[in-house]
């Protein structure tokens, strides 16, 4: 709720039971016949409702501030879903002074238990850590919830995809990408085409 009502966008955010008629329900995307663990996940939205939405994925969704608590860390994030078993993780355990872990506290003790101990911080809600994602030197985590918070500030960010993701089932964490069939990529700055092999 704190990082929606922060948005100048957004006039009026609440639970309700009693749906409006002009709603579309979001979670719809998942009998569209996806493949939701691959692919542009950004553009699955798009094919729910028939009003004009923005396609210019790489431009932040949230407006966020910049808190520098975290200015000279990365942080880290490793969920139990989508997570990708060929990638070993203690390959950062010499940059451990610089990983701050985010996420559940479950999360992070069964990645200390997996891997190395890390610094933990526990978030108030999505609007702070999105502050802090800005501030920081980026993000390294597996597709969840809070990789999308990444993506949709476009903060500086790696995905850690899983094995089974390969080829053409990609998953395409943009900023660039702004052909959701795949195919092209086109860069913001430049206009160059990048061609997807």
């Amino acid at each position: 709720e704190p990082l929606f009502c922060s948005q100048k966008y957004i006039f009026k955010y609440y639970y309700s039971d009693d749906i409006p008629d002009n709603a579309f329900n979001l979670d719809n995307f998942r009998n569209m016949m996806f493949n939701i663990s691959a692919g542009d996940i950004r553009s699955y939205y798009y094919n729910l409702c028939n009003i004009h939405l923005n396609r210019e994925f790489w431009k932040p969704i949230f407006d966020v501030n910049i808190d520098q608590l975290f200015n000279d860390k990365i942080l880290l994030i490793s969920t139990a879903r989508y997570q990708n078993v060929l990638i070993n993780y203690n390959l950062l355990k010499d940059f451990k002074n610089f990983l701050i872990f985010i996420g559940s506290e479950d999360e992070h003790k069964n990645f200390c238990h997996n891997y190395f101990n890390v610094e933990y911080y526990k978030i108030e809600n999505f609007k702070e850590i999105a502050e802090k994602m800005m501030g920081s030197i980026g993000v390294i985590g597996n597709q969840s919830g809070l990789y999308s918070l990444a993506e949709c500030i476009k903060c500086n960010r790696i995905l850690v995809a899983p094995e089974f993701v390969r080829d053409n089932n990609k998953i395409i964490p943009g900023p660039h990408n702004n052909h959701p069939c795949g195919g092209w990529n086109e860069d913001v700055l430049t206009n160059e085409k990048l061609i997807s092999s």
